[in-house]
């Protein structure tokens, strides 16, 4: 089980999320963990309606996923959005095998 670290921060007043596209294994039971650049940021992520794991949202001091649903497809796409010092992103998730 690994996990793999997406990191918010401001850049010349936009969000940079990186990696911009985060790729979970399934097979490898990956989590991912949100973190803020500094990391006394509030962040809010939120993955709408879907999400491929049980909760939808994530945050300072609640920053790690778990993992992905059993019911969850390789190759699925979600996109979530990053709200961080009042700006808003929509990046994205693509479950690997």
């Amino acid at each position: 089980m690994g996990v793999k670290y997406v990191n918010i921060s401001m850049q010349r007043g936009q969000i940079k999320v990186s990696p911009p596209v985060v790729k979970p294994s399934k097979l490898n039971r990956d989590t991912i963990e949100w973190r803020a650049r500094p990391a006394t940021s509030p962040f809010l992520v939120c993955l709408g309606d879907r999400s491929p794991f049980l909760r939808r949202h994530f945050s300072t001091g609640r920053a790690a996923s778990g993992q992905i649903r059993a019911s969850i497809p390789v190759g699925s796409i979600f996109k979530y959005s990053v709200e961080f010092q009042g700006k808003v992103l929509d990046p994205g998730i693509i479950i690997d095998r």
